[in-house]
């Protein structure tokens, strides 16, 4: 090896052990010791080569163990981190790797990640320079991942005829990966992810990039699934095993502007009672209406994971998030079923509010959360997770702070699987044919082939228990109308009818009867029989009296969320000077809901319940 190449890799080596040591004051650290460590947030992950892979975001550190905080509040990370999967491990203890970056504009927030496992890379695209510092011309970056939770950066060159001056990089969209191709969806573009812009703009369509063809595309109305609509703070997850492609489901968000200005809390809103998913590859797009416990809107800023059970169901795992609109950061957690598309409240997460951070699934059966943080300010409390590294079992339905390699392969929690055995395909309202086609292959597996009545009347009897399990929310069918319903409902109409017309003919004969008793009446008080009655007293009417006109109706209590507390938009500090995050967002007034989908009145038997 030459001189200045052995040279070289001693020092990289060094630098490397000084990120990870945790102990030196020689430097702000990437990777600071777990009593050193504050918060983490703004990074994403994935899972490459059995190893977690942490990008881009900024820590918040103390020094020595001491409350006072180094540098800025919140400082950006150079390096890529990484968390051995084929190793169990537990959060106040593991080793996290850091691989220092080729330059400091790959140290970005909020990057876009699209996974290549099949060739062992990542890319990174998009995203936004903290501080606006240290800004270039924006590249695709190419990361191939070694066996050792390393790797090396890269430039990928693109093919002939792709100019990326002509897509705007952004931050805030829905990003995901099929395996095949890179996805993003939406998103908005500010004065800090791109080069040169002096405005901020919410992006419509959808951006592709080819993992065989390295094309990286700018979609029209055509390639999106919400055509030319804006979508910002939205979360997307790859379901692999549904249709002939997989679909790309979507849930969250705001609703964007292109036309001017306008801060996420003035936006519209995608609410969480209704999913939109799409074939990545053909672009049909269908969207279902969901039931159980459906969570708040609006919502951006929370993290997802996706699992398939090998009965053919279908989990997502939601987690956290921020209610710019009322200025609240969310304290939980829920996991969507497919294909019964009901929601279901997991147990309360501990360590407080979180938003802004990243989740993967990790070994057969769990969620990793990484980093986080609440208001704006709790970024100096120390979070109360060790190294922000939060863990979530799926199928026991508990919080963990270890990760189990050894862990059996994921199935449906108890709970999940009792629900879809007391149920039939015919209790979920279909939103169209097309999406009961889509799942039927799943739903004849996981659903219940007997009457559907049958199964409901047990439905409150038969609930698992037991410290780690929990008793789905026992929901009706939601407002449709299947076959059984449409005959009870002609019956019950039958059935009013015959009532209302023997009700008149009674009315009527009762009236006849009256008349010939009074006809009686009268004839025995003309010929001065005792005790004749007055015909008048019998035959007065009784007087109908309305309430009065001023009486008040009130209505009944409206539920509110467990958690309000007010959330202010984060700044970093250098100083006596505020850095914004995001120069465009600002504190909105707040103002009354504005859903984009209109309200579905949940069945009257709809209770909803917390998982314990």
């Amino acid at each position: 090896m030459a001189p200045h190449r052995l040279t070289s890799a001693l020092l990289t080596s060094l630098l490397a052990t000084i990120l990870t040591a945790g102990t030196t004051d020689a430097a702000l650290l990437d990777v600071p010791s777990p009593k050193n460590y504050v918060r983490r947030a703004l990074a994403r992950a994935i899972v490459l080569n059995n190893h977690v892979y942490i990008e881009g975001g900024q820590i918040t550190q103390y020094e020595d163990g001491f409350s006072s905080i180094r540098g800025r509040v919140e400082n950006q990370v150079n390096s890529t981190l990484s968390i051995p999967l084929n190793e169990s491990w537990k959060s106040e203890s593991v080793t996290i790797k850091a691989t220092p970056k080729p330059f400091e504009s790959l140290a970005r927030n909020r990057w876009y990640l699209w996974t290549d496992t099949k060739n062992g890379v990542f890319y990174a695209w998009g995203g936004y320079w903290p501080f606006g510092l240290e800004m270039v011309t924006d590249e695709v970056y190419k990361f191939t991942a070694d066996s050792r939770g390393g790797g090396e950066w890269g430039v990928e060159t693109l093919p002939n005829g792709v100019r990326l001056d002509q897509i705007s990089p952004g931050e805030a969209g829905a990003v995901t990966s099929t395996g095949t191709m890179g996805i993003v969806i939406g998103g908005q573009a500010t004065p800090w992810t791109q080069l040169g812009r002096d405005n901020t703009r919410q992006l419509s369509g959808m951006i592709t990039f080819d993992f065989e063809s390295k094309a990286l595309m700018n979609g029209t109305q055509k390639f999106s699934p919400f055509g030319d609509t804006p979508v910002v703070g939205a979360s997307a997850e790859f379901i692999s095993g549904v249709g002939e492609n997989g679909i790309v489901i979507v849930m969250g968000g705001h609703v964007g502007r292109t036309d001017k200005e306008v801060p996420l809390g003035e936006m519209d809103f995608f609410d969480m009672r209704n999913v939109t998913f799409f074939d990545p590859v053909t672009k049909e797009t269908w969207s279902q209406v969901t039931t159980g416990d459906i969570p708040p809107s609006p919502r951006i800023g929370f993290c997802t994971a996706a699992f398939s059970s090998k009965e053919g169901g279908h989990e997502i795992f939601i987690f956290g998030g921020s209610n710019e609109r009322d200025y609240l950061v969310y304290e939980d957690a829920y996991v969507l079923s497919l294909p019964g598309f009901v929601w279901t409240k997991l147990p309360t997460p501990p360590g407080g509010r979180r938003a802004y951070h990243t989740c993967v699934a990790v070994g057969n059966r769990q969620v990793l959360s990484v980093g986080g943080r609440g208001r704006e300010d709790e970024i100096r409390i120390q979070d109360a997770i060790p190294q922000g590294l939060l863990l979530f079992d799926m199928t026991a339905i508990e919080w963990k702070l270890e990760y189990d390699s050894n862990a059996a392969a994921y199935e449906s929690a108890n709970a999940i699987k009792d629900w879809y055995e007391k149920r039939t395909s015919s209790d979920v309202q279909w939103s169209s044919e097309g999406v009961e086609q889509l799942f039927a292959t799943s739903a004849e597996a996981l659903f219940t082939s007997g009457d559907s009545s049958d199964s409901q009347s047990d439905s409150n009897t038969d609930s698992p228990s037991g410290p780690t399990t929990t008793t789905m929310p026992d929901i009706s069918a939601p407002a449709g109308l299947s076959t059984g319903a449409m005959v009870g409902i002609i019956l019950a109409a039958v059935i009013c009818l015959a009532a209302i017309i023997g009700g008149w003919l009674f009315w009527r004969r009762r009236r006849a009867g009256r008349h010939n008793a009074l006809t009686e009446i009268d004839d025995l008080g003309e010929l001065g029989v005792d005790g004749a009655v007055d015909r008048k007293e019998l035959a007065s009417e009784s007087h109908v009296r309305e309430m009065p006109s001023d009486a008040q109706v009130e209505e009944l209590p409206t539920k509110f969320q467990d958690t309000k507390v007010p959330v202010a938009h984060y700044h970093e500090v250098d100083g006596g000077h505020d850095y914004a995050e995001l120069p465009t967002y600002h504190r909105p007034r707040p103002r009354a809901s504005q859903n984009t989908l209109p309200p579905v009145e949940l069945d009257a038997g709809y209770t909803e319940r917390e998982l314990m």
